[in-house]
């Protein structure tokens, strides 16, 4: 029986849908799952601060107490999701590269993973990623906290969760970085790179090979959002069935993967807390011992692939 060396939790972008993946994180913990391993794209690299740290009471105050004016000193979007017009404007006269701008949320990310927390976890020999995209050079790359300093790595999560268009580019090292779910919204290859024995992957959208959804159209931002849906939709099935292409051909880990029951959000850069409560609540709950799809073994490479979805 071959042992366990590394086991990596790995998390999707989602924006406010990240307090599902709080509450799942949470149940897995509390169910006996440790991770060394942390791998984030967007709000994934949020979570995965706290995560590391094992801090989930922290995690669950932000992710089910968080407003828009706790992420934005100025908001693309109103509280009801439509594109605050004027500002959007005026960024562009002002030769802005966004319509929104997100000072608040790296206040926020300071505040709650501080230096000390950080060695923290570098004391525990925890490696945490964080998934950005390179606008620059027009290419994926991962900030790491065993690779940089403190304030870079804060950067790098900070980028790794600014949403194009909506939030500012962030400059490292003379280089201009946003979400790294442009590119790779599912970082699970860069957990198979490092080597893992086994990752847990939390996709926050449905498993859209079983879902049927309707969508209607009602306005111009509500396209626009439906778009990037699709867009990250691929991108997302993409990571995914890559992760295990390149797994089939060289690795040998197990890859446990989660989703959500349903789209649970339209704009998740809307951030509405009785919702987002909800949404941890429906994380929480999910039964993960209960495999609601074929358990399928792969021989010829050793790969164990689950699939999980909130169960009736």
């Amino acid at each position: 029986m071959r042992i366990k060396l590394k086991r990596a939790l790995c998390i999707s972008g989602g924006g406010s849908k990240g307090a599902f993946a709080g509450g799942l994180a949470k149940k897995l913990y509390e169910s006996g799952h440790r991770w060394n391993n942390y791998y984030g794209t967007s709000t994934g690299a949020l979570l995965n601060t706290l995560i590391s740290l094992e801090d989930f009471d922290t995690l669950e105050k932000v992710y089910t107490n968080v407003e828009n004016k706790d992420i934005f000193d100025k908001p693309p979007f109103n509280q009801r999701g439509r594109i605050n017009v004027f500002r959007g404007l005026w960024r562009t006269v002002m030769g802005r590269t966004s319509i929104g701008r997100a000072r608040n949320l790296l206040d926020l990310i300071k505040e709650t993973y501080t230096p000390e927390n950080n060695a923290n976890v570098l004391s525990q020999q925890k490696i945490v990623c964080a998934c950005v995209t390179n606008y620059t050079l027009g290419r994926v790359e991962c900030g790491y906290n065993t690779k940089e300093n403190y304030h870079d790595f804060i950067k790098y999560i900070f980028a790794s969760a600014s949403v194009p268009l909506a939030m500012d580019l962030v400059n490292i090292g003379g280089m201009e970085y946003l979400d790294g779910g442009v590119v790779e919204h599912v970082p699970l290859q860069q957990a198979i790179n490092d080597g893992v024995d086994e990752v847990d992957v939390i996709i926050l959208r449905p498993n859209y090979s079983e879902t049927n959804m309707v969508w209607e159209s009602k306005n111009v931002p509500n396209v626009i959002m439906r778009t990037m849906q699709l867009l990250m939709k691929e991108i997302s099935e993409a990571d995914v069935i890559i992760g295990k292409l390149k797994n089939t051909l060289n690795k040998n880990i197990d890859i446990n993967l989660y989703y959500v029951p349903e789209d649970i959000a339209g704009n998740s850069l809307v951030f509405d807390k009785d919702v987002m409560k909800a949404w941890w609540k429906l994380g929480y709950n999910l039964d993960v011992n209960k495999i609601t799809t074929n358990h399928k073994v792969m021989v010829e490479s050793n790969i164990h692939v689950k699939e999980h979805r909130v169960g009736s």
